[in-house]
């Protein structure tokens, strides 16, 4: 996220590519939508920009846990104001805590669930 971006809950905040070939990708995003990327040193991560903005991120689906079952995809991310109530309400209403949250600098607490329909989506409470 951008520090001029501040999602409100229940607002899409991320997108995130998750796939196996990062120049493929690069080339393709680049051309599509004019897409340029940074790669985040600290991090096994690449940022697509638009016009200098962030606008999405690219991770390696190889770091995800049985990422080699999992075909390439767009995630989506979305923002919660708390995340210890949002993740009582998941687990209330029919889902499930895949991931425990855990914390990404410049961005906030993250999780991951399945929802009552089996999806699997982000949640994200912001720094």
């Amino acid at each position: 996220m951008t520090e001029n971006f501040k999602p409100q809950p229940g607002q899409i905040c991320w997108n995130e590519l998750n796939a196996s070939d990062l120049e493929a990708a690069k080339k393709f995003y680049s051309e599509v939508m004019g897409w340029t990327s940074q790669d985040m040193p600290d991090y096994q991560y690449t940022l697509f920009l638009n016009d200098g903005v962030p606008v999405a991120g690219y991770m390696d689906i190889a770091f995800i846990a049985d990422g080699d079952q999992i075909p390439p995809n767009w995630f989506v991310y979305l923002t919660v104001a708390n995340m210890d109530e949002a993740l009582a309400k998941v687990n209330s209403n029919g889902g499930a805590v895949m991931k425990e949250p855990f914390h990404v600098d410049n961005m906030g607490t993250i999780a991951i669930v399945v929802d009552a329909a089996k999806a699997v989506v982000g949640l994200v409470e912001p720094d």
